[in-house]
């Protein structure tokens, strides 16, 4: 009788894990925002220190993204390489596209227009990394949770306070990071590329200046020589590299500087502990502990 009884709940509990829809992420902050919400570990396509933008696209992740019942991407300016595949999915499973939900706020890519650095168009029209903009996560979490209550109607109360809660972390770390940068406002300093304009127009800081426009576009050779010049001028400052990249380039730039080198990583893939509110908490920290010595 015990052994029945031990079959017929091992057989429940398989059944419960198959119900639970199956959620593929594009990038690891919308990983993070979805576990949030499904409160399960849900799977994750650019999984590893690759900048996404870079990242080459596996058999086995175009499996995942067609028999996943939500895929959650930022949209074709971050990972043009997803398209395709996207577009195969059938027209039953729901996918959520980050950049066209209703109350996004895009940054538009005044920069990229200006340069004619010669990217897609709609690489043109918008900074793909919205994930950085507190309000645009809380936008992104509401999606998935009505999307999972639609997939999975007898959880939806589960979801929806999952959604409160992420939703209350949120409106903390704002208030926790704000303060930060109130009493400890960074020195001067550059980044690798243009990914943090959202996080700058959420928490008023703002770089000097940038080595790249874009992560795939190379700088141009005068521009690197003013760059070069500038940070000479400095008595103190930061530099950050990305995670995803070398950073040759950089340890040229600023030797026989004054300027400190550390590390931004806009994905988060490296940050510990897990969750997005440690993206950003990690992001505030790295800036204003660099060059403050």
């Amino acid at each position: 009788m015990k052994k029945i009884l031990l079959i017929l709940l091992t057989l429940c509990h398989a059944y419960i894990i198959q119900a639970q829809p199956r959620i593929v992420s594009s990038i690891y902050p919308l990983q993070q925002i979805a576990n949030a919400i499904s409160g399960q570990t849900t799977e994750l396509i650019a999984d590893t220190y690759l900048s996404p933008h870079q990242y080459a696209i596996k058999p086995a992740d175009a499996k995942n993204l067609n028999e996943a019942d939500l895929v959650i991407w930022i949209g074709e300016a971050m990972m043009p390489q997803l398209t395709r595949h996207i577009d195969k999915r059938n027209g039953n499973k729901l996918t959520i596209t980050a950049s066209q939900l209703d109350y996004i706020r895009l940054i538009n890519n005044q920069r990229e227009h200006q340069h004619g650095d010669g990217h897609n168009s709609e690489h043109l029209l918008y900074d793909p990394h919205l994930w950085l903009s507190i309000d645009n996560a809380g936008v992104i979490a509401s999606a998935i949770a009505d999307a999972l209550i639609t997939l999975d109607k007898d959880n939806a109360d589960t979801y929806r306070n999952n959604l409160a809660h992420f939703q209350q972390e949120l409106q903390s770390t704002y208030r926790e990071l704000i303060a930060l940068f109130e009493s400890r406002p960074p020195v001067p300093y550059f980044v690798f590329h243009d990914a943090y304009a959202y996080f700058e127009k959420t928490f008023g800081v703002s770089p000097v200046d940038m080595i790249r426009i874009h992560a795939g576009q190379s700088p141009k050779t005068k521009h690197l020589v003013e760059l070069k010049q500038r940070l000479a001028s400095l008595k103190k400052g930061c530099i950050f590299r990305e995670p995803q990249f070398k950073s040759t380039l950089i340890d040229r730039l600023v030797e026989g500087t004054n300027i400190t080198v550390s590390t931004l990583d806009p994905v988060g893939y490296s940050t510990d502990p897990k969750g997005y509110a440690a993206i950003l908490r990690n992001m505030a920290n790295q800036m204003i502990q660099c060059g403050a010595e």
